[in-house]
């Protein structure tokens, strides 16, 4: 009787260590990541502008096919979107180059971002992410540290201060737009103005959500 007892005492201990241990694995994740919520309303997309006319078909598809789901295809980052015609990749940018334009922004780094349903779920490898509690800027890159893809993670309005700088000098740089599937627009990075606008009305609506 006791032998029985003593298993099922040491039994219980290893599945306790266990949990423990893959709970600690997973907050360290946390620690060490930078999360995303991957809500494709939650993600603000930076593209060649040359995709400006798919994005318009894309935004009208959407819009006709609401509520009743769609075939996209699965990103470099989890994202569900249709396939863009011209990639982020066709600029050829380095992983070092991006690097280096986004740190003017002085935000917090992470060299490996997280998705799911909470921070560590889902891991990805090769990225960096450049913000703080699921706000500000991330991208992915390939083994040759070519950059394959770059998003904005939350509510812009909460790191656009600080990111306008970089904004404007990505779409200098590179020509490069933003695209926003829940509001169904396109803004040129390069176009200060339109940023400023747009950064004005995503902070009214950040604003009402919060009153």
């Amino acid at each position: 009787m006791n032998f029985y007892l003593i298993k099922i005492v040491f039994f219980g201990i290893a599945i306790f260590v266990y949990f423990w241990r893959r709970e600690q694995a997973r907050e360290a994740k946390e620690r060490q990541s930078f999360y995303f919520n991957p809500d494709p309303n939650s993600i603000l997309r930076l593209l060649p502008v040359e995709n400006r006319m798919d994005l318009k078909e894309e935004f009208r598809q959407l819009h006709l096919n609401s509520g009743k789901g769609s075939k996209p295809y699965l990103s470099e980052a989890g994202f569900r979107f249709p396939e863009p015609s011209h990639p982020i990749l066709d600029r050829k940018i380095t992983k070092d180059s991006l690097s280096k334009v986004l740190g003017q922004a002085n935000l917090p780094v992470r060299f490996e971002c997280s998705t799911g349903d909470q921070a560590g779920d889902f891991m990805l490898k090769k990225s960096h992410g450049y913000g703080w509690n699921g706000q500000g800027i991330c991208f992915t890159f390939n083994k040759e540290n070519l950059v394959n893809e770059i998003w904005i993670a939350g509510d812009l309005a909460s790191v656009y201060p600080k990111m306008k700088p970089v904004l404007l000098d990505l779409g200098k740089k590179w020509n490069l737009l933003l695209a926003d599937s829940k509001r169904q627009k396109t803004i040129s990075l390069s176009n200060e103005d339109a940023l400023d606008e747009y950064y004005f009305r995503e902070e009214e609506e950040v604003r009402s959500r919060m009153s």
